[in-house]
């Protein structure tokens, strides 16, 4: 075909798209290159009216490779100069390649839960949708909201091409005339589409991002391994279905739980959003409510639940992966044989229920994540990008449940994790530990308990474990008591390596105290109960009864101990 000389027959059009989803997706190309230019636009528009009419009327839809479907949705416009009421509904025209997905109630799961937000959410602002597929949440958000700029991008170069034809498509009439919104401006000024793995398309931009939407794919398909050299326009409609359909392994714990490709796009979104920004995500609740908001809170964000309901599991989606994650890690996911059932059911059982006939069913849920501390929550992420700070990455939690001490923990975080990225070496410091920390330990001690300590009395080692063996490396005790907690800190092979006897006791300070004075150990180590910490007595009476039978005395009151602005009341302080 030439350029743009189909555009007066649509019989010949609809003769051509027959052939091949390729011949499909290439005259189709072919018509956007007709929108993008101004001259051809209108004509391109009306086209496009003509075409979908034949469709409508065509006797051989099933085996196309194309469709038209409307999708009703909330606006913004009004059209006050003819004398009508607001009007709080449009359909949008959407058209569909077999690799794209029609909407469905996921989908719709995620439009109502953004429609919980008020229009002020996205008005004026700059948002992205990830995973946008043919662009009709894109494109209703832009209608009811009114953003600066919304941008809808995909993985699915064809995704990217088929909501670039929705884009005109709505913001043209049936006669190629613009149509304006309640500011005079179109779906043209709002909106734009690109082809991006996630948020890599925004890494060159400088202007920070308001808000980040987006329902990608939260099944892990062990087969699929997705490369970007396969993700080309050629690519086959099952190839790119799947795409839009599962995620591939991302290097991320959450793998294990298909919620890689989330993990990966709320690390992007830390980056890119302005420190005001949100994060708002579909989430399939198959791996459970707690998985799903650790994913969060690990990495530092506040949450709220916005929406949540339940929808029936795709049947076209291979649950396999999760079975066989089931098998692998002892975890179980979350389906139901009924759409208001409370009694979950494996993906095993699932799977096989689903196979003789059954319908299973899984929650969606949509949550809302911001940066409680965004300055200290980026710098922390800058530095993880670093490749020698992987495994630091993986094993981070920054869930923090009380919030009198999340800031200071925060921010003592983002100092150290800066201090290790601009260090090429670690110093050897002194065997006590940096003076400047305990500087700033026994400062605390004197501001917020008024202990008189100087740096003398203050040793610091990397763990209780670390001292409890020095301890008994330098001291050499023939006779040691050791609380029933604490003895696990010690390695069983020590025991076996020294000639000292280590007696289990229980964290009890009247029954320690009677074997102190019976046994008389040459070291006690023990704790204090929640309760013991409330007085001064129990401390004290060990005190004294290590000086009478002339023992090393160690109190572990860790538990007991935080070391912030709001520390908990005590009775030895």
């Amino acid at each position: 075909m030439s350029s743009l000389s189909y555009l007066s027959n649509v019989d010949q059009f609809l003769r051509h798209c027959s052939q091949s989803s390729g011949h499909t997706f290439a005259a189709f190309t072919e018509l956007l290159e007709g929108l993008r230019s101004p001259d051809t636009r209108k004509r391109t528009r009306q086209f496009l009216s003509s075409l979908h009419q034949a469709w409508l009327n065509w006797d051989h839809q099933d085996e196309s490779y194309f469709s038209f479907v409307t999708q009703r949705v909330k606006t913004a416009n009004s059209d006050l100069a003819k004398g009508e009421a607001l009007r709080d509904h449009q359909e949008l025209l959407l058209l569909l390649f077999p690799s794209i997905f029609a909407p469905e109630e996921w989908s719709f799961t995620f439009y109502e839960g953004l429609l919980r937000y008020p229009k002020a959410e996205f008005y004026d602002r700059r948002v992205v949708e990830l995973g946008c597929g043919s662009g009709w949440i894109t494109l209703a958000i832009a209608l009811y909201s009114l953003p600066k700029v919304i941008y809808g991008v995909d993985i699915n170069p064809r995704a990217v091409i088929c909501s670039q034809l929705n884009l005109y498509l709505n913001a043209l009439d049936h006669e190629g005339e613009p149509i304006l919104d309640a500011e005079e401006l179109t779906l043209l000024d709002r909106v734009k589409f690109a082809e991006s793995d996630l948020l890599e398309y925004f890494f060159e931009q400088t202007q920070p991002l308001d808000r980040i939407i987006g329902c990608i794919p939260q099944v892990l398909n062990p087969e699929l391994e997705v490369m970007r050299d396969l993700v080309k326009y050629e690519a086959n409609d099952e190839f790119l279905h799947s795409l839009s359909n599962y995620c591939e392994k991302q290097g991320y714990i959450e793998d294990q739980f298909g919620l890689g490709l989330l993990a990966k796009a709320i690390e992007q979104a830390i980056k890119l959003l302005r420190p005001t920004g949100k994060v708002i995500l579909n989430f399939g609740g198959r791996p459970g409510v707690q998985v799903l908001e650790r994913l969060m809170t690990r990495r530092g964000l506040g949450i709220r639940p916005i929406w949540e309901t339940r929808v029936k599991q795709d049947p076209d989606t291979d649950i396999s992966g999760l079975v066989a994650i089931e098998r692998a890690t002892g975890h179980r996911f979350e389906f139901f044989m009924a759409p208001r059932g409370n009694q979950p059911i494996s993906a095993a059982t699932a799977k096989i229920y689903s196979e003789h006939g059954g319908e299973i069913y899984h929650s969606v849920s949509v949550y809302e994540g911001v940066l409680a501390y965004p300055t200290w929550l980026k710098q922390i992420f800058t530095v993880l990008e670093n490749p020698e700070f992987e495994q630091v990455k993986s094993a981070l939690d920054l869930t923090e449940s009380d919030s009198n001490v999340a800031e200071e923990r925060f921010y003592w975080l983002a100092s150290l994790f800066s201090y290790l990225n601009n260090c090429s070496y670690f110093p050897y410091g002194l065997t006590e530990g940096e003076l400047a920390l305990r500087e700033r330990i026994v400062a605390y001690f004197r501001n917020y308990h008024s202990i008189l300590w100087n740096t003398d009395n203050l040793v610091i080692t990397p763990s209780r474990g670390e001292i409890i063996s020095n301890l008994l490396t330098v001291y050499e005790p023939k006779l040691v008591t050791v609380d029933k907690k604490l003895r696990s800190l010690i390695p069983n092979y020590w025991q076996t390596e020294h000639e000292s006897q280590l007696i289990e006791t229980p964290r009890h300070t009247k029954l320690l105290g009677k074997l102190m004075r019976k046994l008389k150990p040459s070291l006690a180590i023990t704790g204090l109960t929640t309760v013991e910490m409330l007085a001064e007595e129990p401390f004290e009476s060990l005190v004294n009864i290590a000086e009478e039978i002339d023992a090393l005395l160690v109190v572990d009151i860790s538990h007991n101990l935080n070391l912030s602005s709001h520390p908990a009341n005590n009775g030895l302080f």
